[in-house]
């Protein structure tokens, strides 16, 4: 899915104010030409206190 630069703004505003203290790491990045492939790692506080991982690929 496509985002135009207004939605994508809010909806990174709506993940901020849930996920209090999200940080994203890069665990592997291959490149080649214009092509990139990246596996990466989120972690967060929820509001109640409870923390979460994601891992994901892009």
């Amino acid at each position: 899915m496509i985002y135009s630069p207004e939605a994508y703004k809010r909806f990174v505003k709506a993940y901020r104010e849930v996920l209090l203290d999200l940080e994203f790491t890069e665990d592997h990045m291959v490149a080649e030409g214009e092509k990139v492939y990246v596996r990466w790692k989120a972690r967060a506080s929820l509001k109640g206190g409870k923390q979460g991982e994601i891992i994901g690929t892009d």
